[in-house]
Parts: structure tokens; C-alpha cells; sequence
């Protein structure tokens, strides 16, 4: 309840309603799919008990009883429920099926090259890889930096 200023007219209660919910529209917002859900439903009733009246006249009856604006349902109404909320799916890694002996190999080699004071590269670790260890089965520089990475080893 707000307090009663001097300077201003006595308010009366219709007043208070009518500036609390005369700007309410929900603006530039995701709605959750439950709430579109819930404008369809009214939607599909007001129409089934409403025949003959107009499909805009519906959708200001809904927009004032909601306080959800006529583009908006209009939306709803025309293109159904929307979900903004699509998982995706996960890349299928391949290095994550690498066993635990590759892994100490590539570990291994790392530090073998930081105790030669080299800086290894992925180039220079991928050479080694293939040159000395023919079941190492990844080729790809990218592959090689998911390994390195999952390792816990960053060059």
C-alpha cells in the first residue's frame, strides 16, 4: 500500500490495479514451454466454445486474460509450442576409448622430450608416435591434442 501524499489526488483501488498491471507484457523473453502450452490450451477452448467468433478476437480475449501480447499468441497459435531447450548431442570422441598403456606412452614421450630440453610440438610428438610405436592408431593432430588434453598435458 503505498502512502498518502498531500500534493496528489486520494487514490482509489481500481487506480493501483490498473497502473500495476498496465505494463506488464512480457518483452524480448524465451516463454517456457509450459507456459505456451498453457496459452494453446486456452486457446483451443475459447475457439471450441467460440465458434463464431473471429480467430483475432480470440487472440485479444487471450492477451488480456494472460497479459501476453497478440504477436506473441498470434505466434503460439500459428507455429505451435516452441522449445528452446534442445540438448545436443555430444561429439563422439575417439580419444576416449584410448587404454591406459597409450597414454603412458604419449606421457612418456613428452617428458622425454622436456629432459632433452625440446620443446615438443604436436608435429614432433605425432613423428615420434609413428615412427617408433606402429599400434598407435590416431593420425590426426586433432585426435593427438584430445589425448594430450584428457592426459592433463597442454602444448
Amino acid at each position: 500500500m503505498a502512502f498518502w501524499r498531500p500534493w496528489e489526488a486520494i487514490p482509489s483501488e481500481d487506480s493501483n490495479l490498473n497502473r500495476k498491471t498496465k505494463n506488464f507484457h512480457i518483452r524480448n523473453k524465451h516463454m517456457h514451454v509450459q507456459s505456451q502450452h498453457i496459452i494453446l490450451n486456452i486457446y483451443n477452448r475459447l475457439k471450441r466454445e467460440n465458434l463464431e467468433q473471429c480467430n483475432y478476437k480470440l487472440i485479444q480475449r487471450i492477451s488480456k486474460l494472460t497479459e501476453v501480447s497478440v504477436s506473441t499468441i498470434y505466434r503460439i497459435t500459428k507455429d505451435g509450442v516452441i522449445d528452446h531447450n534442445i540438448k545436443r548431442k555430444e561429439k563422439n570422441k575417439k580419444f576416449h576409448q584410448i587404454d591406459d598403456g597409450d597414454t603412458e606412452v604419449i606421457r612418456r614421450i613428452v617428458y622425454n622430450f622436456y629432459k632433452e630440453n625440446k620443446v615438443p610440438t604436436l608435429e614432433m610428438l605425432r613423428e615420434k608416435l609413428l615412427n617408433h610405436y606402429p599400434d598407435y592408431k590416431y593420425k590426426s593432430l586433432e585426435t593427438l591434442r584430445g589425448i594430450l588434453q584428457n592426459v592433463g598435458l597442454n602444448i
